[in-house]
């Protein structure tokens, strides 16, 4: 369907049937008035009706104007209101759904404070936590609204903001053998290990700095989860590595013990991700912010 309608005309009719005068219309629109008049011509052919007749010193609208006057008004504030910034949002009032990606250790150390967060300030915001997958495709086709984790590849226009460095440690039964001394190199090495690979993977960075350091681990077994991993640590005499802030709140309702790597490593990156059409979305940023608030003040 074609529309053969400049905006602009809709424009200078809004303002016509308000001040029902051209030389007003003119000066509110910061138009001369015969430029104005020339635009009121043009309504009327377009709408094949006077639109204003004169009265004395006065416009008086048509039976047509004064039907579609509503109407043009609603139309021509809808048109602005796409150009012009809206920087509130009254968030409670808001009822929508986030899906977020992330590892099961993200979602034990962000999930309960998020969501006291939502019951207070905006108690019709929903979330559903998934798995993280690959991150471009499903930010792009909308499977999950933002990711949160260890975010090493994405495409360009993915927006990634750092959140905060996390750092691995190694952690064991809270009566586990090992905690009778300071842990060593060869202590730590000395015990079978449990590792944490959603892809079953028999070898990670720490295999890498073992083996320049001319060590290797024994690794006993993998599962996919950090919830398994310690859980099964708190039966075993299983030792492995975790991320510290992001593995404590679970750890913690085990009985589990960390203890510091006899070993230099670097730190691990946790970032903050979602597709640039959601950039300048208010409940989108408000959502973020929090998840930002919540990593910056559990510790």
């Amino acid at each position: 369907m074609d529309l053969d309608i400049d905006l602009n005309l809709l424009v200078v009719l809004d303002t016509l049937l308000e001040e029902r005068s051209v030389t007003e219309a003119a000066a509110r629109l910061n138009r001369s008035v015969p430029a104005t008049s020339r635009s009121l011509a043009r309504i009327r052919r377009l709408f094949d009706d006077p639109i204003l007749v004169r009265s004395g010193q006065l416009l008086l609208p048509t039976s047509k104007a004064l039907e579609i006057q509503e109407r043009v008004h609603e139309l021509v504030e809808k048109a602005k209101s796409l150009t012009q910034p809206n920087n509130t949002i009254d968030i409670r009032s808001v009822s929508r759904t986030f899906t977020i990606a992330a590892s099961d250790a993200v979602m034990c150390f962000l999930a309960e404070p998020l969501l006291a967060i939502l019951e207070t300030e905006a108690p019709s915001i929903k979330v559903f936590f998934v798995m993280e997958g690959p991150i471009d495709v499903s930010l792009r086709d909308s499977f999950v609204d933002m990711q949160v984790g260890i975010i090493r590849k994405s495409l360009p226009e993915t927006r990634i903001e750092p959140i905060f460095h996390d750092q691995l440690v190694g952690v064991a039964r809270a009566d586990h053998q090992l905690f009778k001394d300071d842990v060593t190199l060869d202590d730590y090495v000395g015990f079978a290990h449990l590792l944490h690979s959603r892809r079953g993977d028999n070898w990670t960075m720490v295999d890498d700095v073992l083996a320049e350091l001319g060590k290797a681990r024994s690794i006993a077994a993998s599962v996919p989860t950090i919830a398994a991993t310690l859980f099964l640590l708190g039966q075993t005499d299983m030792v492995s590595t975790c991320l510290d802030r992001l593995t404590q709140p679970l750890a913690s309702l085990l009985n589990l013990r960390f203890f510091d790597l006899p070993f230099e490593h670097p730190k691990t990156q946790i970032s903050l991700a979602w597709h640039p059409r959601f950039e300048r979305d208010l409940t989108h940023l408000w959502m973020r912010e929090k998840i930002f608030r919540v990593f910056n003040t559990e510790s």
